[in-house]
């Protein structure tokens, strides 16, 4: 079995598995596999006698594997992992966790401890445990699509492809002409390598730096960092689907959603936070920018279907507003100062 997006899982080596990971035995190091269309950044964490230490980012790129540990692993350790794509596919990215908390940091980090988290200006993201026996192991981080390491390079390239605005048919793996034209197309006019990782790096920085006609993009102009989350309702009526959060720092616009926005309605909701992580008080009330349709959210990254229950599914509910995107395929959403 394969770790699913969103699910909160016990990654088992060497033993029964609980849904959803596959992880099978190697040698003297701990290796991490990405079989998703997505760039993920991994972290790690471990705790021991001699305490509790997170690590990231490794940045895994689509039917790739890299090393993410490389000593000697023991039935004394624990081990954890999570992960999460890269900001680049905004809130409709995935998400890998479990229930167990952790310090991480936007930027690469190493960090002692698990406690008091926000208050070391770090934040706090839920891992999932991971049981084993041996020397070496291996976590293949997968999708609904089930890609193996192969088609998943082929289905990366062609999101961030399709992305740019290249004509490559469905995101699913297979090479077929519109896939090959395209990649080629992009090869020569950013004069890459035919080299997976060089490829991808090309790819990302192009779909990073490209303003786009479709979807949502937020300005942030206040003085703060942001986090924000947006809700969808396909059709008048339909199951409301949340998602979030995503990071924005003052006085930058990021992509939120990058599809056309052809649904029937959207919401937000985003709080502003200091250097320490806390949110925002402006006139003994929190600087955040929301309205009166509560919905669910998560601490972490989520992705929640249905906003029924939110405190019987341990989630919290925020305020959010419905944007007036006029029925336009992109909408440009600022968020003013205090």
């Amino acid at each position: 079995m394969r770790l699913r997006p969103g699910v909160v899982a016990l990654l088992l080596l060497g033993g029964a598995l609980f849904p959803g990971v596959w992880i099978t035995q190697a040698r003297a190091e701990y290796q991490a596999c990405n079989e998703t269309s997505y760039i993920l950044e991994m972290a790690v964490a471990s705790l021991s006698e001699l305490g509790a230490i997170s690590q990231g980012w490794f940045e895994i790129t689509p039917g790739s594997c890299r090393t993410v540990l490389r000593s000697d692993l023991h039935s004394e350790l624990e081990l954890f992992a999570f992960a999460r794509s890269a900001d680049i596919y905004g809130a409709q990215g995935i998400t890998y966790h479990g229930d167990t908390p952790f310090c991480i940091s936007d930027e690469d980090f190493l960090i002692e401890g698990v406690g008091l988290c926000q208050m070391r200006d770090y934040q706090h993201a839920r891992f999932a445990g991971i049981n084993f026996e041996g020397e070496k192991w291996t976590t293949y981080f997968s999708e609904e699509t089930n890609y193996d390491l192969k088609r998943a390079a082929i289905a990366g390239a062609q999101r961030l492809l399709s992305r740019l605005g290249y004509s490559i048919g469905s995101v699913d793996g297979l090479v077929g002409s519109r896939t090959r034209l395209a990649l080629d197309a992009f090869r020569k006019e950013k004069e890459v390598e035919n080299d997976t990782e060089k490829i991808f790096a090309a790819l990302f920085e192009t779909v990073k730096a490209k303003r786009f006609d479709a979807g949502l993009e937020v300005c942030n102009q206040s003085e703060y960092r942001v986090w924000a989350a947006v809700g969808i309702e396909e059709e008048k009526g339909d199951v409301i689907q949340t998602r979030g959060w995503l990071p924005m720092d003052a006085g930058k616009c990021s992509p939120m959603l990058l599809e056309p926005l052809d649904a029937y309605a959207y919401y937000f909701f985003a709080e502003a936070v200091d250097e320490e992580g806390f949110t925002v008080q402006v006139n003994d009330r929190r600087l955040s920018w929301g309205g009166a349709h509560l919905f669910c959210v998560s601490a972490i990254r989520f992705v929640i279907d249905g906003q029924d229950s939110c405190d019987a599914r341990n989630y919290d509910q925020r305020g959010f507003y419905r944007l007036n995107t006029d029925g336009e395929p992109h909408y440009t959403l600022t968020l003013p100062g205090p």
